[in-house]
This record gives structure tokens, sequence and C-alpha cells, in this order.
């Protein structure tokens, strides 16, 4: 979980993006058996979510591959993985997964969330608070929208 923002209107990004949303519920056993690998990627996310909530964050980055392996058209472990990619400083490839879950999914709030740490991180202050104002608009009582209000005002103060 990132850390509270310095209240001053030099605000910096928090040291590190939310944790990778819990992976999906098992289905009820009533509902029908999951189609083949469906098994492998619901194990690799919850393992990754696991370690990164542990602290195990390259750990936690292998699993979240496994489950980009099993399903690549899923946004979920792609933001996860970015976000672990984010936390081991691999910032480029970060905002590349960002960007690719949005493809896939244009409405997931986590990944306008940890593109706006990401572009806060490298002083893209226009682009941060373009992805904060996403995540607001489509989670305003979200998690981390107290949060995210408090960064907003300096960014947008900030932009030239």
């Amino acid at each position: 979980m990132p850390a509270a923002p310095p209240a001053s209107p030099e605000a910096v990004a928090p040291t590190a993006p939310p944790a990778p949303a819990e992976a999906p519920a098992a289905p009820a056993p009533s509902e029908a058996a999951p189609a083949a690998g469906e098994n492998s990627y619901e194990d690799a996310l919850e393992r990754g979510a696991d370690l990164y909530k542990q602290g195990s964050v390259k750990a936690a980055a292998d699993e979240f591959k496994k489950a980009i392996d099993a399903k690549p058209d899923s946004d979920t472990p792609l933001v996860a993985m970015g976000s672990a990619l984010y936390e081991l400083n691999e910032t480029d490839q970060a905002l590349k997964l960002m960007k690719q879950a949005l493809a896939i999914n244009p409405n997931n709030a986590r990944a306008y969330l940890t593109l706006g740490t990401i572009y806060q991180t490298l002083n893209k202050r226009k682009d941060a608070a373009a992805a904060y104002k996403k995540y607001l608009a489509l989670e305003p009582h979200g998690e981390f929208a107290g949060e995210v209000k408090s960064i907003l005002p300096a960014l947008l103060r900030a932009r030239h």
C-alpha cells in the first residue's frame, strides 16, 4: 500500500503503487468447471498477490508473468506485473504494461492509479494529473481516492 503523500504543494508520488488487487474469488461449486489454464491463471495471480503483500516483489513478478502467459488478453495480471516492475525500478516496462492493460480495458481504475504514480515519479505532472483524474472518474470513492485528491491540486498548480 502506498505511503501517505506529503501535504506540501510539492507532493510526490507514493513510494509504491497500490498492491495488486486480490485474485478473483474461486467460483462456487455449482458453477461450470474452469477452462483449461484457468486454474494456473487464478493460482498465479493469487500467489503473486500474496508474495507482493509480503514484500517479495521479484517473486510476485514471476507469478504475475505466469498469469500473463496463461491469459495474455487479461488486464489484471498486466496491472499487477506493472506495479511490481515499478517497485523494482523498471519504470519504462511498468509504463508499457499499464498502457497495454488500458488498451484491453480502458475502465481499469487501478491501471490509471498506477499510471498516475509512474508519471508522477517521472515528473510528467500533466500526464500524472490526467491519469489520476481518470482514476477518480472511475472510482470517486475508491480506496485511494482521498490520497489522489490530496496530490492532484499540487500537480495541477505545477503544470506549465
